[in-house]
């Protein structure tokens, strides 16, 4: 479940997370996508390969 995880309200506001992280982090880190979560209908931010791709 998605319990512990930020949420966003829509892929807009995942991916304006995502900008952020990429201003405030040294670069090494991992890419961040952003994907719909059926639990709780909103969308939640990762560093592993999407599912999809």
């Amino acid at each position: 479940m998605c319990g512990s995880k930020a949420r966003h309200r829509n892929q807009a506001a995942a991916e304006e997370a995502i900008e952020r992280r990429r201003w405030d982090q040294a670069s090494g880190d991992p890419a961040l996508s952003c994907y719909p979560c059926d639990y709780c209908h909103q969308w939640h931010l990762t560093s592993q390969t999407p599912r999809w791709s």
